[in-house]
């Protein structure tokens, strides 16, 4: 494997890891009677910090087969990216995957009507997108060489 190759191969590990175990969904409420409340909800664990409390837990099994539905489009955007490097898919294109991963979080919260007249913020929490944005303009996929652009006429 190149060199190149490998950078390119850690990025797409680290995007995907983050994908799986980012947050989907985050809530931030304020409160007259105990300031600010925020749960975050991923894949395999929850934080939730109200009052005079935080909890941080991990989710059990019925609880995972329960959010995949809202995990199962990420790794589509990873795959986009891997074929965005790979000179077989568009920056438009991965921007769209990308966007379409964090559609069923996005539903879930807008479905939550109560909770979204009473919080800050309601919705997801696209960490994996950032941070592939960032290492893309970091790492930017290789120019194709095009051999008769230099040729004289």
């Amino acid at each position: 494997m190149k060199e190149k190759d490998k950078h390119v191969f850690a990025g797409l590990l680290v995007v995907l890891l983050l994908a799986i175990s980012s947050p989907f969904l985050i809530s931030i409420r304020y409160s007259t009677f105990g300031g600010l409340f925020i749960r975050m909800q991923g894949l395999f664990w929850y934080f939730d910090n109200q009052l005079e409390h935080t909890t941080f837990g991990i989710v059990g099994l019925w609880e995972i087969v329960q959010y995949l539905p809202f995990m199962s489009l990420r790794p589509f955007g990873v795959y986009q990216m891997y074929r965005y490097y790979k000179q077989k898919a568009s920056s438009f294109s991965l921007f769209i995957v990308g966007l379409l991963g964090e559609f069923p979080p996005l539903l879930a919260a807008l479905s939550l009507a109560p909770l979204l007249l009473t919080s800050i913020y309601v919705g997801p929490l696209p960490i994996h997108l950032v941070v592939g944005y960032v290492i893309i303009k970091l790492k930017p996929r290789p120019k194709i060489a095009v051999p008769w652009q230099d040729t004289p006429d």
